[in-house]
């Protein structure tokens, strides 16, 4: 096992190293819950999210000569000659149907994959999302030997076409590839269905300081709890309501009108939780130390210490939005007020990237 595991390093030092995609994390203002195709990851309503720049999946791909591929994370290998049932074999397996049925000839290229995150994962914190953002991205490079996004458009393969594939392996992962503010819109069909930059990052700098209630992977899948929802007595009502939300927080970000943002924020996190815990089967993803911070938050705010406002994805983890100009002094006050908890100071960026392998990037 040790020695496979070195695989990723002798392939390196053999020239082997080909690119490293980086996608960042999201997180939705106005969620993504529940789907209409589980299969085609056709979502059950439209959704509008900000992309992030530090909560990152950096994934690395070498060439092997195995003949089957090899994917390692936190220094655990997996290989689909052993797991190709795994998710991640599958989406791989899935791209390669995709490239093949384009005309394009890779079947006999396989590839040493290491991936690695800078934020806990499975917590709430859109780890598949920048995880299968980075993975889809990394493979269409590695086959293309694109070593730049501007690269990997001219092999055929621009923002949206990539989006519309890294959607397959985690519905969010498709709100990762751009930068900004992502429209992901349901339509009326699994394939008509879109996801397209709304308003880019530079129109509006809000930071996302992400408060660590628990870094422990959840229990329940959020892909799981995503079925469950349809058993809600509230989702049917949640589904009816979506389209003047979505219309609501846009104007918002037109506008740049944190407070109708932030209120409308709260709600639907909120909404979104309530319903998870009212579906077929409940799941709870607050914990205690969640709800404290969200009633300090909220008794700060009224105090007037505090210009922001929360939000949560499936997990515990408080997503606390406010302007990039006000984060530094929020952190303190955090970090004043709550010393033991872990905190990650975000923000709006640019998207997923693509580096030749071994590139110095931030």
């Amino acid at each position: 096992m040790a020695e496979q595991l070195n695989d990723f390093i002798k392939n390196e030092s053999k020239g082997l190293g080909l690119v490293t995609a980086v996608s960042p994390a999201n997180i939705a203002f106005i969620k993504y819950w529940g789907k209409s195709d589980k299969q085609q990851q056709w979502p059950a309503n439209s959704s509008l999210s900000m992309t992030l720049s530090k909560s990152v999946t950096k994934t690395s791909f070498a060439m092997n000569n195995t003949g089957f591929d090899q994917f390692i994370f936190n220094n655990q290998l997996l290989t689909s000659k052993d797991q190709r049932d795994h998710k991640v074999f599958r989406h791989l397996q899935f791209l390669r149907d995709a490239m093949t049925s384009s005309g394009m000839e890779i079947s006999q290229k396989f590839f040493t994959i290491k991936s690695e995150n800078t934020f806990p994962m499975g917590c709430g914190i859109a780890s598949s999302a920048s995880g299968f953002a980075a993975l889809t991205t990394g493979f269409l490079a590695a086959c293309t030997d694109s070593y730049q996004m501007e690269q990997l458009e001219l092999a055929g393969f621009n923002r949206t076409t990539i989006a519309k594939l890294a959607l397959r392996g985690s519905g969010s992962a498709g709100r990762s590839i751009s930068g900004g503010y992502i429209e992901w819109v349901k339509s009326t069909s699994p394939e008509c269905q879109s996801i397209e930059p709304f308003m880019a990052a530079k129109e509006w700098d809000l930071s996302d300081i992400i408060i660590i209630a628990s870094d422990k992977e959840k229990a329940v899948s959020s892909t799981d709890a995503h079925q469950y929802a349809w058993g809600s007595p509230l989702f049917s009502m949640r589904l009816s309501q979506i389209d003047e939300k979505l219309k609501f927080a846009k104007e918002a970000l037109e506008t740049r009108d944190l407070q109708k943002l932030g209120l409308l924020l709260e709600q639907e996190a909120l909404e979104m939780h309530a319903v998870a815990l009212t579906g077929s089967t409940p799941v709870q993803y607050f914990n205690q130390k969640t709800i404290e911070i969200i009633s300090w938050i909220r008794a700060e705010r009224l105090k007037g210490n505090l210009n922001a406002w929360f939000t949560l994805d499936a997990g515990p983890n408080i997503h606390l939005i406010c302007k990039a100009s006000e984060s530094k002094n929020i952190v303190k006050k955090i970090q004043l007020d709550w010393p033991q908890q872990m905190i990650i100071e975000d923000r709006v960026g640019t998207g997923t990237q693509v580096y030749k392998y071994g590139e110095i990037y931030d």
